[in-house]
């Protein structure tokens, strides 16, 4: 059987439209994870989107898992667990936003511990070397593939090369996690990001713009 790619539907693109009657459409469409963009208004060129308070609103809309994407400058342990309590199964970590990397580990530890999902990721700009020591410990590795925050933004060619090490890495070291790539993904690079070896994509735009959004859900699962 040919390999799928998982398809993470992002709550950062309805901004024009009710976010819970947005995610109450996932099921129908045929996605697999409910991908919670969380921005502070600090850590990315963006404004800020909700909290872990709202999260508990989404996770009583849908069946899928929650996967939690912290765009957020130091985010505290408190600040993961209120999220773990408000029903996410996944957290995902910027390394860039920690200026301490003892608390970046500390974190995806307790993430772990808490018998949840743990996740790193990186700006395009950021070089893969920074994060081995964490790789270990991450259930998933999130290539951002356009600058974090503003959606809409077009596919960065350059994040297939990270998809590609990563894969190499993983393999190499015999690691279990997920790599994930969020940003400008279509019907139109979804075949290369697949063949780069992703397991993950999250779509934003593409899905939110889309007049078949279960077609397109389809033909990128089977890119």
């Amino acid at each position: 059987m040919a390999r799928k790619l998982r398809i993470a539907a992002s709550t950062l693109a309805p901004a024009e439209q009710d976010l819970l009657e947005y995610v109450s459409h996932f099921e129908a469409w045929g996605v697999d994870l409910v991908h919670c963009d969380i921005i502070d208004g600090k850590f990315a060129a963006a404004p800020k989107t909700y909290d872990y308070k709202l999260l508990g609103e989404i996770k009583t809309k849908t069946k899928f898992p929650l996967d939690v994407h912290l765009m957020v400058n130091r985010p505290s342990t408190e600040e993961v667990l209120n999220y773990i309590s408000a029903g996410a199964g996944k957290i995902t970590l910027h390394y860039e936003a920690y200026e301490n990397k003892v608390e970046l580990m500390k974190n995806l530890r307790q993430i772990r511990y808490e018998g949840k999902k743990a996740g790193i990721s990186i700006k395009p700009e950021t070089e893969l070397n920074n994060i081995l020591e964490f790789l270990p410990y991450a259930d998933i590795v999130l290539v951002m593939s356009v600058t974090p925050g503003k959606c809409g933004q077009s596919f960065l060619e350059s994040s297939l090369d990270s998809v590609r090490e990563l894969v190499k890495i993983r393999e190499d070291n015999n690691l279990k996690y997920d790599i994930s790539v969020d940003g400008g993904v279509n019907e139109t690079n979804a075949k290369a990001i697949k063949e780069a070896g992703a397991d993950i994509v999250v779509l934003g735009s593409a899905l939110f713009k889309a007049a078949d959004k279960k077609a397109l859900a389809n033909v990128i699962r089977f890119a």
